[in-house]
């Protein structure tokens, strides 16, 4: 069978464009899935990791104050305004931290995630207790 060279030239290009076209459907495939993985990322797992930072940052605010009160009696720089001030930043990061905690909790969707947020919550309660204590027996001297 003998194909005129146009006629082969129009079939080698029909065959270059079918590998063109089946390359970019494979690709387009990847790219969807691709897609999909950064959906998870910024829908599911960065919020996630978002209120986890703002809570260390929390934490650390928290430390700083709560040192302060404990460690105040006898500096000079410990008037009565910035005990205050102190006793103010423990009770808004503990409020920013629960609301975290209460915003993170409709986003755990698995049971070890569950599970860890419940064990945080069982630490931080007793954690609180024994803070308290601390904070009480400063208060009494």
């Amino acid at each position: 069978m003998k194909l005129k060279l146009g006629t082969r030239l129009g079939l080698s290009f029909g065959v270059v464009l079918l590998l063109a076209a089946s390359i970019a459907i494979g690709r387009a495939t990847v790219l969807r899935a691709m897609m999909g993985s950064f959906r998870v990322v910024t829908s599911e797992v960065l919020p996630k990791s978002d209120i986890a930072t703002a809570n260390i940052r929390e934490a650390y605010d928290y430390a700083r104050a709560f040192a302060y009160i404990v460690t105040s009696e006898g500096r000079p720089d410990a008037d009565a305004q910035s005990l205050k001030a102190a006793q103010a930043a423990l009770v808004a990061t503990v409020k920013a931290v629960n609301d975290n905690m209460i915003a993170l909790e409709p986003m755990l969707s698995t049971v070890e995630e569950k599970a860890l947020l419940a064990d945080v919550k069982a630490r931080r309660a007793a954690y609180g207790k024994s803070r308290n204590q601390v904070l009480e027996l400063k208060k009494g001297g």
